[in-house]
């Protein structure tokens, strides 16, 4: 253990503990000062994008979330980037094939979505945005953002938000299930 100087890439100069080999310590140490910003100028940046985040929620007519000033901060830029996941172009066209290929655990069958309005592509993207706008609109709660949040970000896209994902085929499933079948005459 070692108290290391750093000139971190922002410009200012801290002191940092670090831990174990010399050679492990060099080279975190490198990394640092090369990649990383000091407390201040990281929470600088961290609040920036916090606001950015606010701002763009607000403009997509997100509702205001509810929870601690530091909570709120924090799930106004993971709403936005699950947001710009669940919404980006070919999104809606990939969640509708994830869909039918789990229709069958939803207990949808092929002849119940064909039944429906929602069958031609382009009713059933439309569908899918909607329902996407309505679950980021009911969603006011921050620690809801929080807890549902990726826990690691493995392809930057809709597939990292699973669980946000779930609800979004599940009520694309009830409203698939809830149009009557036609009648036979």
């Amino acid at each position: 253990m070692a108290w290391t100087t750093i000139n971190y890439s922002c410009g200012h100069v801290g002191q940092v503990q670090m831990y174990g080999k010399h050679s492990e310590r060099d080279r975190k140490a490198a990394w640092m000062e090369k990649n990383a910003l000091c407390d201040v100028c990281a929470a600088k940046a961290r609040d920036a994008q916090n606001q950015r985040a606010a701002q763009t929620n607000a403009e997509a007519g997100l509702p205001s979330l509810s929870g601690t000033p530091k909570q709120i901060a924090w799930a106004e830029t993971l709403r936005a980037q699950a947001y710009r996941a669940l919404t980006a172009e070919g999104t809606a066209m990939e969640l509708l094939r994830v869909f039918t290929r789990h229709a069958q655990r939803l207990d949808v069958t092929p002849e119940m979505f064909k039944a429906t309005s929602y069958a031609p592509r382009d009713a059933a993207m439309t569908l899918m945005r909607s329902l996407v706008s309505k679950l980021f609109a009911a969603q006011t709660s921050a620690s809801y953002w929080i807890d549902a949040r990726p826990m690691r970000s493995r392809n930057n896209d809709w597939s990292d938000w699973g669980s946000v994902y779930d609800q979004v085929v599940e009520q694309f499933a009830a409203a698939v299930k809830a149009v009557p079948a036609p009648s036979r005459s």
